[in-house]
């Protein structure tokens, strides 16, 4: 069973977040008792960004995404039918990307803030944000 979730992260907070990235300080700031998801959208980007070569993982793509979700307590968020349901309540000028279409639905599913830095999202005042600064 899934733990109650205080923030969902975007595919790219993640990889920032685990990766070492300098843009990820402002989630390392949140509370000490924040407890993150991740829709499983985002492990799909994932894969396709290290097939595709733009992103470099330092373990099979399996391991790390176990590694990097399991082991640091991120709950992985699968797609339901109640979260699908979510994107009938998004605009029809809300961000073309499916993938951002799922993890907005799953942020308003959940009731939690969604940790982006996704312009098209932000500026749809949609789902209530914790925004990434870009550097």
């Amino acid at each position: 069973m899934m733990k109650n979730i205080s923030h969902l992260l975007d595919t790219h907070a993640w990889l920032w977040l685990i990766l070492g990235d300098p843009r990820a300080e402002r989630i390392k700031n949140l509370p000490m008792d924040s407890t993150f998801g991740l829709s499983t959208i985002s492990l799909w980007e994932t894969i396709l960004l290290y097939q595709k070569n733009r992103i470099h993982l330092h373990l099979p793509a399996q391991e790390f995404i176990d590694t990097y979700t399991q082991s640091v307590g991120i709950s992985v968020i699968d797609l339901s039918k109640p979260i699908l349901f979510e994107l009938l309540k998004l605009p029809p000028s809300f961000h073309d990307d499916p993938a951002d279409r799922m993890i907005t639905a799953t942020a308003l599913h959940h009731q939690v803030p969604l940790i982006t830095a996704d312009h098209k999202i932000i500026e749809s005042g949609v789902v209530s944000l914790q925004l990434i600064p870009l550097l």
